[in-house]
C-alpha cells in the first residue's frame, strides 16, 4: 500500500501519508480532515492534463500565434507563455535541450495560458512515445514526405485500436500521476495537438 501513497506537508500536521488510490492509513482526526479537504481540492483541478485552447481555437477557425523556444530554459519558457502567445513550440530538434530539460519547459509553461508544443527530432514512434509521456499538449513533426508517414506519425500519439502508442499513463506527467488518468484514457488524444511538418519536395508533390 505504501507505493500507493504520496507524501506531503500541511501546516499544523506532520509529514504524512496522502492516499490516492481510495484509502486512508491510520491518522489523527485533525490531519484526517486537512489531508481530506487537500485530496478533494488537489483531484479536481486540472493540474498538468488541461483543454487545449490552441486546437479549440482552430476548430473554430481562428488564428493562433506563437513563438518557437530554442533555448531549453524554463525560465525563457515561462516568460514566453506569459507574453500573450497562443501557444509556443520547445525545440526539441535543433535546440540543445535533453528530455529533462523539455519536462523544465513544460513545467513552465504549464503555469500559464500557452499551449505547450514540442518539436520532436524525427518521426519517430519511440520518440513521439516519450514526450507524450511527459505530458506536451501538442506535438510538431519534422520532414514528413508521404500520407504513410503521415498515418505512422498519427498512429505513434493514439492508445490502441485507433494507434499504436505503448501504454503507461499509469505513471505520466500526461496524466498527472494517475490522478486524471480516467480521463486523459477517454479522451484519447482529443485535447493532443498534431502538427506535421512537409520540408521536401517530394512532400509538397505528394501533398498537392
Amino acid at each position: 500500500r505504501r507505493r500507493h501513497t504520496r507524501y506531503i506537508s500541511v501546516t499544523g500536521v506532520q509529514t504524512c501519508a496522502l492516499p490516492i488510490c481510495g484509502y486512508w492509513p491510520p491518522l489523527p482526526g485533525k490531519a484526517r480532515r486537512v489531508l481530506g479537504l487537500f485530496r478533494h481540492n488537489y483531484l479536481e483541478q486540472k493540474i498538468m492534463y488541461r483543454s487545449n485552447r490552441t486546437k479549440a481555437s482552430l476548430k473554430e477557425g481562428k488564428a493562433v500565434f506563437g513563438m518557437i523556444h530554442a533555448l531549453a530554459h524554463p525560465q525563457v519558457a515561462e516568460m514566453i507563455g506569459q507574453a500573450g502567445y497562443d501557444f509556443i513550440v520547445i525545440d526539441g530538434e535543433h535546440g540543445p535541450g535533453d528530455m529533462q530539460a523539455h519536462l523544465a519547459c513544460l513545467q513552465a509553461v504549464a503555469a500559464t495560458p500557452a499551449t505547450a508544443i514540442l518539436r520532436v527530432a524525427s518521426n519517430d514512434e519511440v520518440v513521439l512515445k516519450r514526450v507524450l509521456d511527459l505530458g506536451v499538449e501538442g506535438v510538431l513533426i519534422p520532414d514528413v514526405s508521404t500520407a504513410e508517414e503521415a498515418r505512422a506519425a498519427v498512429a505513434s500519439c493514439l492508445y490502441p485500436p485507433r494507434g499504436k502508442r505503448g501504454f503507461s499513463a499509469a505513471t505520466a506527467r500526461a496524466s498527472d500521476y494517475c490522478l486524471n488518468i480516467d480521463q486523459y484514457i477517454d479522451d484519447d488524444g482529443s485535447e493532443l495537438l498534431i502538427c506535421l511538418m512537409i520540408e521536401s519536395a517530394k512532400g509538397v508533390e505528394n501533398a498537392a
